[in-house]
């Protein structure tokens, strides 16, 4: 195959880019909720006591 052939279009390419740039962000705005969530879960007593139940289930308990 020659380079023409293995060239994309280049509104396929700006297509492609703008698609990543968009999964770029959707990925830091999943690792800042991640965050908030651990955050919340450190604040919140009933979250900390529904963790150790399930780590006793792990036990045999």
């Amino acid at each position: 195959m020659g380079d023409a052939e293995n060239v994309l279009p280049s509104i396929l390419c700006k297509l492609l880019n703008k698609l990543n740039d968009h999964l770029k962000e959707l990925d830091h705005r999943v690792e800042e909720l991640g965050l908030r969530i651990k955050l919340w879960h450190k604040a919140n007593e009933a979250s900390q006591k529904l963790e150790t139940i399930g780590s006793m289930a792990g036990t045999g308990a």
